[in-house]
């Protein structure tokens, strides 16, 4: 067996990732606001190109996958051992990570690594949470909470982490204090946190989605997804800050906290949705059903692309940095590479067996070729090599920040804080120059009169039905019908009444006024 090097160094659409601002259309009829825009182009992509060019100096690392040395060996079959065997100390220390819990009978567990990749919080559904600084070896932080942990996840950085409990969300930082309790996240089921806009998403038993403004406690949106089904998965869109749920009917929704419906509805699998993953570039997206099919979508369309069928329905699903696909089902682990075409997909690029376990959630550790699996009597790591990006981003949580780097960047962070408003399906819109805003503008106009003068028309119409169903106008109604003596005097009297105020004159006094005018004058 041998490893294939790919280049550690940057590409210019890695650093320049938004370069085309749709200069090169008629955006605007201002040749000075033309050549401003031009010229900002032009230093973007200059700067992008520099960079690229320094990155393949200064950035050394380098990665790569498993690679056959002939035809006939299968990278699957490649077992844990034999990878450590071959490996040098550091990742020899990092691939036999791992902790037996079996013993105190409160699993299962879930884990998830943080941001950096240098947290590990692990968690169990009997409520024994600790926090692991796991590259050194030191546990920071042990509590025993004596209620259901259903979900975890770090904040903005890993001094703070949220957890789904029985009834609410609960925040504690790094040595295990309790800071807050968020009531208003009823039962949750699932957590998100999107650390740009420093909002933490909870999706309810009962499918209410809330979001949270973690740096003001302040309530942003309440949304109620039951109406499409019954909750039963989150995922976060790391590119627009969408929110993905998954529903008992096999329907996905995207949603944003300043839209009350989801922004897509799609009807993914047949069954119940167990888990969505999606990739860092937020261009696609797998779902896995209770019919045992991992369907892989393409985001920009919303098309599927691909199928993945299992002998049983998966579990957990995600993807790492490299777009490395992890699926779980039972005691079973499989790593899939190279899914997004449309061509077959064949055996999975890595796989491996715990025996005698439930694997319950699965956590890919940036930077890292490593995937941690949590499983039904603790924790262990698994060596996927090509998982991880050789090389970090400093203006984003790293392994090696200290503590002064570490408050910079949540200073920074706090005053680059992204509104709930920015979150939509196509974040590169924000800051384009409209065409003609003139016409939109007329447009919108035109729309708000006809809404205002509907709404006048509906308040003005009147309620004619109103009161008729009363006991004492049926009633009413049913006399007018009835003919007795007693209405047959008064009819009678009211009609007498009404010739004695207006008497007939006499027939001969009486002359048609058509023909009065034929009339003889008397002299």
């Amino acid at each position: 067996m041998g490893k294939r090097d790919v280049s550690g160094g940057m590409k210019v659409g890695d650093v320049l990732r938004n370069a085309d601002l749709g200069l090169d259309k008629d955006v605007s009829d201002d040749r000075k606001l033309r050549g401003k825009l031009k010229a900002l182009k032009k230093e973007t992509i200059s700067a992008a190109e520099r960079t690229a060019h320094l990155s393949q100096l200064t950035l050394t690392e380098r990665t790569g996958f498993l690679e056959t040395e002939s035809p006939l060996e299968r990278t699957f079959k490649v077992t844990q051992e034999q990878i450590l065997e071959g490996s040098d100390t550091a990742t020899k220390n990092r691939g036999s990570f791992k902790l037996e819990l079996g013993n105190t009978g409160l699993g299962p567990y879930g884990a998830q690594y943080s941001r950096s990749g240098k947290l590990l919080l692990v968690y169990s559904r009997s409520g024994h949470v600790s926090v692991t600084n796991w590259t050194k070896l030191q546990q920071l932080s042990e509590i025993y909470l004596n209620q259901t942990v259903r979900d975890g996840t770090f904040l903005h950085n890993d001094s703070y982490f949220a957890l789904a409990q029985r009834k609410y969300v609960g925040i504690y930082d790094s040595s295990g204090i309790e800071l807050h309790v968020l009531r208003k996240h009823s039962n949750p089921i699932g957590l998100e946190f999107l650390p740009y806009h420093f909002l933490l998403a909870s999706l309810g038993e009962r499918g209410g989605l809330q979001y949270t403004d973690t740096s003001t406690g302040e309530v942003v949106a309440e949304l109620k997804t039951s109406y499409i089904g019954g909750a039963s998965s989150i995922s976060l869109n790391p590119f627009n800050a969408c929110i993905a749920t998954g529903h008992s009917n096999g329907t996905v929704a995207l949603w944003s906290p300043i839209s009350s419906e989801p922004l897509v509805r799609i009807l993914a699998n047949r069954g119940s949705i167990n888990s969505i993953a999606i990739t860092q570039d937020g261009t696609y997206m797998l779902t896995s059903g209770s019919d045992a099919c991992c369907n892989i979508y393409d985001l920009r369309t919303y098309k599927k692309l691909n199928c993945i069928r299992l002998p049983v329905a998966a579990n957990r699903s995600i993807f790492s940095q490299r777009n490395l696909l992890a699926l779980s089902f039972g005691p079973n682990v499989k790593i899939y590479k190279d899914i997004f075409s449309e061509s077959t997909i064949g055996a999975p690029y890595m796989e491996n067996l715990y025996a005698g376990r439930v694997v319950e959630s699965l956590s890919f550790c940036p930077y890292e070729d490593v995937l941690g699996v949590s499983h039904s009597k603790g924790f262990c790591n698994m060596i996927v090599p090509g998982a991880g990006v050789a090389n970090f981003d400093s203006s984003l949580p790293n392994p090696f920040e200290t503590s002064k780097q570490r408050r910079q960047r949540e200073v920074r962070s706090l005053m680059e804080k992204l509104q709930p408003e920015t979150i939509s399906l196509d974040p590169t819109s924000i800051g384009g120059i409209d065409k003609d805003p003139a016409e939109r503008l007329k447009d919108i106009q035109l729309k708000k009169r006809e809404a205002e003068r509907a709404q006048r028309a509906k308040s003005l119409q009147k309620k004619r039905t109103r009161g008729r169903n009363k006991i004492a106008k049926k009633l009413k109604r049913k006399q007018q019908n009835v003919v007795d003596e007693k209405s047959e005097s008064i009819r009678r009297a009211l009609q007498e009444r009404k010739e004695q105020a207006n008497p007939k004159r006499e027939e001969e006094d009486f002359v048609d006024p058509v023909l009065k005018r034929f009339e003889k004058k008397n002299d």
